[in-house]
């Protein structure tokens, strides 16, 4: 059986996947948005902003990507060790989840800070241009 800290770590990093997978697809979704927004409207400041949170989302989706290489690589070693039931975790396996928790942290917070400004850009834009 594995140990509570492995299990812990197995949960951490599915739940991770499960937000990742949501962040794609919300990356996707603000992707064919600014495409509708920049069907229907064309001032040179929008698509200024447009080309720039465009290249936000391609650099958070290459993120993303990398963010679930390093957590199947983790699981990849978590299972590894199951091996070898009975034994403490490798400090570099700990390590290397402390590490993998602080980018979500940061990835997540990163995330729905650009989400969130999207939107709100969107919507005064859209408010303001009296639809």
């Amino acid at each position: 059986m594995p140990s509570r800290k492995m299990e812990q770590f197995h949960q951490e990093n599915s739940t991770w996947l499960r937000t990742l997978n949501y962040m794609e697809d919300e990356n996707s979704y603000m992707k064919n948005r600014l495409s509708k927004v920049l069907d229907a409207y064309h001032s040179a400041e929008l698509l200024e902003w447009a080309e720039l949170h465009q290249n936000q989302m391609l650099q958070k989706e290459e993120a993303i990507n990398l963010l679930k290489q390093d957590i199947n690589a983790q699981e990849k070693r978590l299972v590894s060790e199951y091996l070898f039931d009975g034994q403490q975790l490798k400090d570099e396996i700990i390590l290397a989840q402390d590490q993998i928790r602080g980018q979500m942290n940061y990835m997540e917070d990163d995330f729905f800070k650009m989400k969130k400004l999207f939107n709100e850009y969107l919507a005064q834009k859209i408010l303001h241009n009296g639809e």
